[in-house]
Formats: C-alpha cells, sequence, structure tokens
C-alpha cells in the first residue's frame, strides 16, 4: 500500500522499533544538506511573514503585538501587561517562556520588540517540520529525497496552515510534544533527556500544554504496554504535567486578581453553559463539518480505518482528542468554539497520531505500511480542504486569516522597519500623540505607550471620540476585520499623508 502513496520502502524487515529507536535522534540523519535547508527555507519564508505581517500589513493587538512586547517585558513578578490592555498577564495564561525571551533580550543587542518577536517565534514551523522528520526517520527506511519531501507535506497540513496566519506562541506545543514523545519512549540517557527538556518547554508555553501532552503520552503508554519501562515513564511525566496544569491555574486563582478566569470566559460561558443551546450545537456542528472539513476528514479517516482494521491503538488517536473537541464544541467564545487559528494545535498530535505509531510502536512491516499510507493520504486531505476552503476566492474562509498568503512572503527591507520605528518613535514624543486614535497596527507597535482611550479591538468604539480626537494614525494597508471601521474614521479624517518609507498614514481632519 505504500506504492499508492507514491513511496518506497527500502527495507522491510526492519526491526522492532525498540531496537532502533536511538536511530530517531542520532545525527546521521540529519547529515544530508537537504535535511538542513528545508528548515532553514521554513524559518526564512517565515520570518518574512511575519515580519511582513507587523511592518506593511499591520498586526493585531491581540494577540500577535501582546506577545511581541510581552516578549521583551516579562522582566517582573507577574508580568505586567503593557499600560493599554493593564493588570498581569499572568491572571490570563501561564507563559514562563517569557522570562526567558525577556531575559535574553536584556544580552543581546537592542532592536525592536516586534523584529526580536518575529526572529524566535518563527521558529515554530521549522520545528515542526524536524519533529515530523524525526518521526519518519524512526518509520521506514524512504529515500531521503522522499522522507523530507512527505516531511513537509505532513507539515504543511491544514491545521498548522490555520495557525501561520495569527501569531501565537502556543503554536510550539505540538512539535515540543512529538518530540517529548519521541525522546521519553527511547532507551538513552541522551534521549530520555532531550525528550524532557522539550516537555519542559511545552508546559513553558501554557499552563494546560502538560494535559494536551498527557493525554498523547498515556495513549501510547497503552500501545507499548504498562509492563514496559518506557511506557511507566511516560504515565509519570503525564502525572507531572497534570499536575503542573492544576497548580498555575491554583496559582492564578491565588496570586491574581480576577486571574485564571479564562477557562470559564472563553469556554465554560458565564453564567455557565448558559451559552449551550440546541441551535448553537447544531450550527457548530455544520461550521465544523464544512469550514473546518481540514481538521475532521483526516480525523474521520482514521476514525474509519481503525474500525475497519479493529486496531484500538488507531482509535487512541480519535479518543486523545475528544476532550477538547468537547470543550470546543459548548465555547462561549465563537474563536475557540470555531477552532480558528491556534485553536486547534491540540489536535496536531490526534492529526500525526498514525506516523507516530509507526515511529514508536508498530513492528510489523504490513502494519507500518497500512499506517503510512493512512498518514500520507491524511496529510492530503487536510491540505486540499484548506486550500480550496480557505485560499480559493469565492468559496469560503475555512480557517485563512490571510487569503493571499503568498504574496507575503517577501520581507520588508530593514530600511523599511527603521522608517517605521522611527516615525512612530517621533510622533510619539508630541504632545499631541496623546489625542490621536490608532489603529491595530500603530497599537501593536508602541504598546509601551498607547493608553487606554487610543485604541479599542476593532476600532468599533475609540474612547476618544471623533469630535475630540486630532488625528487618525493607521497603516495604508489595513487587515480585513478592522478596513470597515478604519474606512469610517478616515472619512473623518479626510486629510491623509503616507510618512515616507512606511506604509503608515497620517490623517488629520480636512
Amino acid at each position: 500500500m505504500i506504492s499508492e502513496a507514491g513511496l518506497s520502502i527500502h527495507d522491510t524487515t526492519m526491526p522492532h522499533p525498540a531496537a532502533r529507536r536511538n536511530r530517531v535522534f542520532s545525527p546521521s540523519m540529519a547529515r544530508g544538506l537537504p535535511a538542513v535547508l528545508v528548515p532553514l527555507a521554513l524559518y526564512a519564508l517565515y520570518l518574512a511573514y511575519n515580519l511582513e505581517y507587523f511592518y506593511v500589513r499591520g498586526a493585531a493587538v491581540y494577540d500577535a503585538g501582546w506577545f511581541a512586547w510581552l516578549s521583551v517585558h516579562a522582566t517582573s513578578w507577574p508580568m505586567p501587561n503593557p499600560p493599554l490592555i493593564g493588570g498581569d498577564f499572568l491572571g490570563t495564561h501561564v507563559f514562563p517562556i517569557l522570562f526567558l525571551t525577556s531575559a535574553i533580550a536584556r544580552i543581546l543587542p537592542a532592536m525592536p520588540y516586534a523584529v526580536r518577536f518575529c526572529l524566535w517565534f518563527s521558529l515554530w514551523l521549522p520545528l515542526l517540520w524536524w519533529s515530523i522528520y524525526l518521526l519518519l526517520g524512526g518509520a521506514v527506511r524512504l529515500a531521503p529525497t522522499r522522507q523530507i519531501s512527505l516531511a513537509l507535506l505532513l507539515t504543511l497540513n491544514g491545521l498548522a496552515l490555520s495557525m501561520l496566519g495569527f501569531p501565537h506562541i502556543e503554536s510550539f506545543i505540538p512539535p515540543l510534544l512529538v518530540l517529548a514523545l519521541v525522546g521519553l519512549t527511547q532507551p538513552g540517557a541522551r534521549s530520555r533527556a532531550a525528550g524532557l527538556l522539550a516537555f519542559l518547554f511545552a508546559l513553558s508555553m501554557r499552563e494546560d500544554a502538560g494535559m494536551h501532552g498527557a493525554l498523547a503520552m498515556t495513549a501510547m503508554a497503552l500501545v507499548l504496554g504498562l509492563r514496559v519501562a518506557s511506557s511507566r515513564r511516560l504515565l509519570v511525566i503525564s502525572g507531572l504535567g497534570i499536575a503542573y496544569g492544576i497548580l498555575a491555574i491554583l496559582a492564578q486563582h491565588l496570586l491574581v486578581r480576577a486571574g485564571g478566569n479564562q477557562l470559564q470566559g472563553t469556554y465554560l460561558g458565564n453564567p455557565l453553559f448558559s451559552q449551550v443551546t440546541p441551535g448553537m450545537l447544531t450550527h457548530r456542528l455544520a461550521y465544523w463539518a464544512t469550514a473546518r472539513s481540514y481538521i475532521f476528514l483526516p480525523l474521520a479517516l482514521m476514525a474509519f480505518m481503525a474500525l475497519r482494521w479493529r486496531d484500538p491503538g488507531l482509535a487512541l488517536g480519535i479518543i486523545i482528542a475528544v476532550p477538547w473537541l468537547a470543550l470546543s464544541l459548548i465555547a462561549a467564545s465563537p474563536l475557540a468554539g470555531g477552532l480558528w487559528g491556534y485553536y486547534c494545535f491540540p489536535l496536531v498530535l490526534p492529526f500525526l497520531w498514525p506516523l507516530i505509531l509507526v515511529s514508536l510502536a508498530v513492528p510489523e512491516p504490513a502494519a507500518r505500511q497500512h499506517l503510512l499510507t493512512l498518514q500520507v493520504r491524511m496529510g492530503l486531505v487536510s491540505l486540499a480542504c484548506f486550500v480550496i476552503l480557505g485560499l480559493l476566492p469565492g468559496i469560503g474562509h475555512g480557517g485563512s486569516y490571510d487569503r493571499a498568503p503568498w504574496s507575503h512572503l517577501m520581507p520588508p527591507n530593514v530600511a523599511r522597519i527603521g522608517n517605521t520605528e522611527a516615525a512612530l518613535r517621533h510622533i510619539e514624543a508630541a504632545p499631541s500623540f496623546r489625542h490621536m486614535i490608532v489603529d491595530d497596527g500603530v497599537a501593536a507597535l508602541s504598546l509601551g505607550r498607547i493608553v487606554p482611550g487610543q485604541f479599542t479591538l476593532g476600532l468599533k468604539q475609540p474612547g476618544l471620540t471623533v469630535a475630540t480626537a486630532t488625528a487618525f494614525l493607521r497603516f495604508d494597508t489595513p487587515m480585513p476585520y478592522d478596513a470597515v471601521a478604519e474606512g469610517r474614521l478616515a472619512r473623518r479624517f479626510p486629510a491623509c499623508r503616507k510618512l515616507p518609507g512606511t506604509e503608515l498614514e497620517l490623517c488629520r481632519r480636512g
């Protein structure tokens, strides 16, 4: 069946995974120049995309600008938010990684916080490719070019593509959990240490990362058998991940005023479950079946094959997705309930479950071939659904914030970034700045200086009334979600001039 997917296995009599797992982290797998160039190319393209997002199109304050600012300014406990937002970030999420990035920022050369954020955030996509590449190396012996190509196909699945257009730190969690699974199931001390380090980094990305990892690790322990040493290790790490999540949520409630309410506000509703009605559930399921087909068609294919093959190990890939799907189904937030962008990150591991089984648990050559073929088909289905429903004009949004991502892969030059930052700093220094209204893109780059009243989400109701504001500072290329509001404000401030060397436009009254 592998040949049906365009693959060729050079050695179908490979030993049991337990006897070959040490090769998964072997440096010999990375010796080929293409295996190095592909992740570098992915990083360069995604870095260019993110820089263009901040400095050409205008980034969203929530959450790209917010995270970018915190990634440099998280220098005290419990991580104060910028003045525009107020309060402490710990009350929203527990992201210890931001303390690390801020500490690193203090010892590196000065640069704008948005640039620094793009430099490290853009690593998650090549990290996902590398984790899949390692899984393939532990699964079957493919020709190097096919292994690289297949890793690229599975990396560019619809779930990952939907996360690209909306920068969010949680995107790191899936590849880190895959690396943790790989390392922790191997006999070598170095591999186990690498797996544990990957798991700790995943925990630093959000308070519930350990709970998502615990589902996959417990499922893998069941597949391997509870008498196996690596299974017991996985169960211990799973328990630690769950304990960390509980302690982090308790810390939010105890240490931060009104903290730890994200679960109720975003998912459970206030009052509890008040948003759950038969009509809402029906609408959401219909939306999932169409706009989120890049998630659910591959999972449905895996469920069908698990039933057809009567494979309980494969069925576990569906079971570990159920808790997040159930929570998302009843979510009070339309974005969370719609699995927009990064909200689908816990489903990446279920999507990759056939490949994880092939790499870590399945010894029989025929079973490996069937599972790998299934994974390839899931990847093709996911990519096709995302492209058709997310990018083709006139069909539907399908989870894509950016309908033409290929047009945003050239980075802004250094001069444009410098001109934009210099223009903003010059305007911010003037006394008249406090009387200006700004849009998302400007606020995202000026979070340390913008104050409440100058900006509100979507520009629907600026705190400074249009009657008293003296000017409107905006990006000339507004994002689609605030283009209408920006256009309305621009008509009130028709005397616009483009700031040289930037996409900024300063609009005053006529």
